[in-house]
């Protein structure tokens, strides 16, 4: 069976760390508990996934990112670790058939760095150029929290589930 991973804002920190799984229990010293259905698709809306980036930028976020990971919000995911595993992020990330990133230009709680940092990232680590900004989707989809009610994301959603 294949699906389709869909988060927002830390959700998409999840689909993340679903992806990399293997590594990110290895972090904590956790061995992988068992298969997971196969992932053909991530949908990242309005995201975070540099936790390390995301304190900088916003010391604020500061109590909630500490609540999640304590000490260790570099070892969240990898792009968050600050380390350039290429191999392994080509790896991960290249065995999806399709990347969707949508950000809304509006968002009040995430500036686009955090998209922008992680497509760039991907690009360095050498994800098929095409599988990372095919799917990208920078415009006025409202706040923070209206964007996955709005009606141009379900749109482009929609249109995307059926095109590779």
């Amino acid at each position: 069976m294949q699906i389709t991973l869909c988060g927002h804002s830390a959700g998409c920190t999840l689909i993340t760390q679903i992806l990399e799984r293997e590594h990110t229990l290895s972090q904590f010293g956790v061995r992988e508990i068992g298969p997971i259905p196969s992932i053909q698709r991530a949908i990242f809306l309005d995201g975070i996934y540099n936790v390390t980036s995301l304190v900088e930028q916003y010391p604020d976020y500061c109590g909630f990112i500490h609540e999640a990971f304590g000490d260790n919000m570099e070892r969240c995911n990898i792009i968050s670790s600050g380390k350039q595993d290429k191999d392994l992020v080509k790896h991960i990330y290249g065995q999806l058939d399709k990347i969707t990133v949508i950000h809304s230009i509006w968002d009040e709680l995430i500036s686009l760095k955090q998209p922008e940092e992680f497509i760039n990232w991907l690009l360095e680590c050498g994800v098929d150029e095409r599988l990372v900004t095919e799917g990208c989707y920078f415009d006025s989809f409202g706040k923070h929290n209206d964007v996955y009610q709005s009606k141009k994301v379900a749109h482009i959603l929609v249109t995307d589930m059926f095109t590779r």
